[in-house]
């Protein structure tokens, strides 16, 4: 599946305003709002980010492919 430009421009953009949110929320709930506590919890964003979206385009395929039988 290929995203167009536009698309996944705005798809980047909601990720980052929903991940500079997240962060800032988790870092408040677990009282450590420092910049070592927000790199690592934004790097734990990108990798569940990264991984949700290709579980999601394996579960398209697998439901395409079982259609297209």
């Amino acid at each position: 599946m290929v995203l167009c430009g536009c698309r996944r421009e705005r798809e980047k953009a909601l990720s980052g305003q929903d991940k500079t949110q997240a962060v800032e929320q988790a870092a408040r709930l677990l009282g450590r709002d420092d910049p070592e506590s927000r790199r690592a919890l934004s790097s734990l964003w990108d990798v569940a980010f990264d991984e949700g979206r290709l579980a999601a385009l394996d579960e398209l395929q697998d439901r395409f492919c079982v259609c297209m039988k």
